[in-house]
């Protein structure tokens, strides 16, 4: 009772366990959001004449400057050369996006107080430039050019303090995009005169490091698992899938991937942003179809599998500018997949329902959860690159995938540990089934031998009474009581020969059920259920035992897996021979239209009433039984996967019924089970 008690209190341990990833989960997700949320903004609308900044409460605020600038189109210009050319009464200054050009310069004005540091920080992305800060030059990004062949793109963060001249800040800005269709703005300066700006920025860097640290963590992790576990597959693809990430992070956000590894050109950064999608997509529906089996529709599967690769190839080689081009296509193309991936969960959890089937296992929940904000992450992705709906600062993007990677990982990780306990399971089944097997040869061999004994003494008892009776001349006189022991030997050899074709014929019904192993498909529930008991009628007889075997009405076929049907028989046969002696053994069959019934009954000691409770559990073994006590539940699990249930009713001293319950073949019922 003792040891039942500290087995119960270890498995709801383990299942404690298993929810454990979900707390740093959660732990996890509200740092990020925490640190993510971004601080108190004004957005400054730029016009006419320029921004005013003079009286904001930059102590409580920061500024980010949107709208448009002035811009000269098709040239690259030094801030004398921009005055000049405005001062030239020929010449108009245009008012709007300057990067829908190939080449452009900017100018910005901004009114300030006299005598106050303004600090302004923004992102250098998709093209070249070089910018002028009061007349000075400030510095470049990559190398602006008028052509291709002098144009050096490149990307990166800016950051720089200034002072107003005469109350303007006046910043000039040229810019060259021969490798991007849509290049990035030349405003959305973010503005402060405090510590707050200086501390956002740090905060930012902070949450890509800890995204970055988290993706490769998690990378490591898995594939560390992958490896010592190779069953499981899923361990392999999210590995792969946070190594992806990793890269995509690497080369956007704070540019990290631009300070660590300064000799990685800007298209190879591009090709990595760009190439991340594609392997995402695929890398993610793997999983998927592996966590969720049969949701998906496999030729819609395979299409996306097949886009997508094609995709990753042609952005390692095209040109920039057309990879930019479709980029647009591509997101709305994934946007269509995601929303096939959310109606195919919801029609996965109706036919389930519908089926009476268990809804979702526990990481099938963690990961639906995960996909959820997976799909938000794409429209994030989708709008920021699209510039459809301006995205929160902070890229919530990479957040939005670390914390669905996170979901991901515990529903993989659940998975994982579900194979091993799996794995072990069988080889504790397998070393079982060893045993019987063994023990089944050797009745077998017991049951053979006993007929042959048999023939082969009534062959010579007939041999004999027929050398005496031969007389002197060769003939043979036979009296009544002579003829008589032959007839009753003659008719005996033949009942123990019969007695062989029966356990041969047993044997090759076994066989011929067990071809399809591992195979789900639509069987004979009657055959299945009497050969395998009449296999093992000698086993049974051995011990004293009466095997006694009824089908009531024909039965219909069930669908299920021969072999894994066969061995719950076999186990609960064995049990009930275990503890029944000289007593009666019974496999009654039968049927109610929905459900084929396996009873099996037996005269024998019977289980206690404190067990009956947690007989299916793991470890769970009546006193002196000799049993591992992972028989009855490795039972249940292999009918609960055929959508049945087991039940045990004893009474101590008086026997012990187990009926098996299983549903019988229908389409709707094939349809489910291939989930």
């Amino acid at each position: 009772m003792v040891i039942m008690k500290l087995l119960q209190k270890a498995n709801e341990r383990k299942r404690i366990i298993f929810y454990l990833p979900i707390v740093l989960i959660v732990f996890v997700a509200g740092l990020l959001i925490y640190i993510a949320y971004p601080p108190p903004v004004q957005i400054v609308r730029v016009g006419d004449g320029g921004p005013d900044l003079r009286g904001h409460d930059f102590e409580n605020y920061v500024v980010h400057l949107r709208g448009f600038v002035e811009y000269i189109p098709n040239v690259l210009l030094s801030p004398a050369e921009f005055e000049a050319w405005v001062n030239d009464p020929a010449n108009e200054l245009s008012f709007g996006w300057a990067s829908q050009y190939t080449t452009a310069t900017s100018r910005i004005r901004l009114y300030v107080e006299d005598g106050k540091w303004y600090t302004f920080t923004r992102y250098a992305a998709e093209f070249s430039r070089r910018i002028y800060v009061n007349g000075a030059w400030l510095l470049d990004i990559g190398r602006p050019g008028k052509t291709p062949e002098t144009d050096i793109p490149d990307t990166g963060r800016i950051t720089f303090t200034a002072q107003g001249a005469d109350g303007v800040i006046e910043i000039i800005q040229q810019s060259s995009n021969h490798v991007h269709r849509m290049g990035g703005a030349h405003l959305w300066w973010y503005v402060g005169t405090g510590t707050l700006l200086s501390d956002w920025v740090r905060a930012e860097q902070y949450q890509t490091a800890i995204i970055l640290g988290s993706f490769l963590v998690l990378a490591m992790l898995f594939l560390v698992l992958f490896f010592t576990h190779r069953r499981n597959y899923a361990s392999l693809f999210f590995a792969a899938f946070c190594f992806t990430w990793l890269m995509r992070m690497g080369v956007t956000g704070n540019r990290v991937f631009t300070v660590i590894l300064p000799w990685m050109s800007w298209f190879t950064k591009f090709r990595i942003e760009y190439i991340a999608i594609p392997l995402s997509a695929i890398l993610t529906l793997a999983i998927v179809d592996m966590l969720y089996k049969g949701m998906l529709h496999r030729g819609v599967l395979y299409a996306v599998y097949g886009v997508s690769g094609v995709l990753i190839l042609l952005f390692m080689v095209l040109d920039t500018v057309i990879m930019s081009m479709m980029l647009e296509y591509m997101l709305y193309g994934y946007f269509v997949a995601a929303v096939w991936l959310l109606v195919c969960f919801v029609m996965f959890v109706y036919k389930r329902r519908r089926a009476g089937v268990e809804m979702l296992n526990l990481e099938q929940k963690v990961l639906a959860l995960g996909l959820f904000l997976f799909v938000a992450a794409a429209l994030a992705d989708l709008g920021y690159l699209t510039r459809l709906f301006h995205m929160p600062p902070f890229h919530m993007a990479g957040v939005a995938v670390l914390v669905f990677a996170l979901f991901e990982a515990v529903a993989v990780f659940i998975a994982s540990m579900r194979e091993f306990e799996k794995a072990k399971d069988e080889n504790t089944t397998l070393e079982g089934l060893t045993r019987t097997k063994t023990e089944y040869l050797s009745n077998m061999s017991h049951d053979i031998r006993t007929p042959l004994t048999v023939i082969s003494g009534n062959i010579q008892r007939t041999e004999i009474i027929l050398e005496n009776s031969m007389t002197d001349n060769d003939e043979c006189i036979i009296g009544a009581d002579d003829l008589a022991l032959i007839n009753r030997s003659l008719a005996k050899a033949k009942e123990e020969s019969m007695r062989m074709v029966r356990i041969a014929e047993s044997v090759l019904r076994m066989a011929a059920m067990q071809e399809s192993r591992e195979k789900m498909k639509p069987l004979n529930a009657a055959a299945l259920f009497t050969a395998s008991a009449e296999a093992h009628r000698g086993l049974i007889e051995k011990q004293g035992n009466t095997l006694e075997v009824t089908v009531s009405g024909g039965l219909p076929q069930i669908f299920g897996n021969a072999d894994r049907l066969i061995q719950v028989l076999v186990n609960i046969l064995e049990n009930a021979n275990r503890h029944t002696e000289n007593g009666l053994i019974g496999v009654h069959l039968k049927h109610d239209g929905q459900y084929v019934y396996v009873t099996v009954t037996d005269t024998g000691e019977g289980i206690p009433s404190d067990i009956i409770p947690h007989i299916f559990e793991r470890g769970i073994t009546g006193e002196g039984s000799g049993g591992t006590g992972m028989g009855l539940a490795i039972c249940k699990n292999i009918i609960a996967s055929h959508g049945g249930v087991i039940e045990i009713e004893s009474e101590l001293g008086k026997g012990t019924t187990v009926t098996i319950t299983v549903p019988i073949f229908t389409e709707r019922r094939k349809a489910t089970a291939d989930v």
